[in-house]
């Protein structure tokens, strides 16, 4: 394996575990991580929606958690894949495929976690962020010449 690669499936490894990670967390534990992230950012990016509360800025900031989380996977999955198929195609199906199941895997996980539920409009927001990182990954990449 070459070093491209190594560094590349590195990379999709370690975003693989914090997604598993932070599916894994219990509601209070999620919860409390959260409302951390959004009480430190509602002070910068809260007066750019004028009247929108900490807790609604909360919840939008846990929906864009979910998008945002599964477009780096993606992103990152498509180039290791790319490189790895041999080939463009094999790597965009190959990458949504695995994406698409990771971000199925996370809404699984939480069920199974104490406080935690499955809703679908979060497995829409990984499927979105999956989509678009896929897109993002073939923009960015070179592989897409091939």
């Amino acid at each position: 394996m070459t070093a491209k690669k190594l560094f590349r499936w590195s990379l999709v490894v370690i975003w693989l575990a914090l997604t598993v990670y932070l599916s894994s967390q219990q509601g209070t534990e999620s919860g409390e991580l959260s409302h951390k992230i959004a009480a430190a950012s509602y002070t910068v990016f809260g007066k750019l929606f004028p009247g929108t509360s900490l807790s609604e800025y909360h919840a939008v900031l846990r929906e864009v958690a979910h998008f945002t989380i599964h477009f780096i996977l993606a992103a990152l999955a498509y180039r290791a894949f790319a490189i790895s198929s041999g080939g463009f195609k094999t790597g965009i199906v190959i990458s949504l495929l695995f994406c698409l199941l990771v971000a199925a895997m996370d809404e699984f996980i939480q069920c199974h976690s104490p406080g935690r539920s499955v809703e679908f409009i979060d497995f829409f927001h990984n499927a979105s962020g999956v989509a678009f990182g896929t897109l993002v990954g073939i923009l960015s990449s070179r592989e897409t010449v091939s």
